[in-house]
């Protein structure tokens, strides 16, 4: 597994502003330490990663309180090197991990991220527990067998 890269899905940013799940401010830490560890954001060409974080960056941006908040998610988005990658729908991978996650019910987004992290070789730090970290083992099996390197999830715990 690559030590320079990471892939963010963005239920992180959702749980970044919640107190129940950030009270601690444990996601701030690591989003901090991403950053100075210079690691680069993978995201897919298709630019689905892309949307999905100017999603939250649009919901948020209404909330005078989360300007500290939205500050670092835009730098994360635009001052974090990023390496893009190829996402073939159609390949192996695709379709193996379309499989693992379509039976939890994983949205389309869900599996770009999964596919980017397999696909980069880079960790994907995920709080998705019913559609990402519950299946790690099976999504590691279609990594392997379709010659991606590896596949690494974590959880950001409360």
């Amino acid at each position: 597994m690559r030590e320079d890269t990471v892939v963010i899905d963005t239920n992180v940013f959702e749980h970044w502003f919640n107190p129940d799940w950030n009270g601690d401010g444990h996601i701030n830490r690591l989003l901090d330490g991403l950053v100075l560890q210079k690691r680069r954001l993978c995201v897919d060409e298709g630019r689905r990663i892309y949307g999905e974080y100017e999603d939250r960056f649009d919901q948020y941006r209404s909330h005078p309180e989360r300007t500290r908040f939205l500050l670092q998610l835009r730098g994360l988005m635009t001052l974090v090197p990023h390496e893009v990658i190829q996402v073939d729908h159609g390949d192996g991978l695709a379709k193996c991990i379309s499989v693992t996650m379509g039976k939890a019910g994983a949205e389309p987004s869900d599996k770009v991220f999964v596919y980017v992290a397999c696909a980069a070789d880079s960790l994907l730090i995920s709080n998705n527990h019913s559609h990402v970290n519950d299946h790690a083992k099976h999504l590691k099996k279609c990594a392997k067998t379709n010659m991606a390197r590896s596949f690494s999830a974590r959880a950001v715990l409360r």
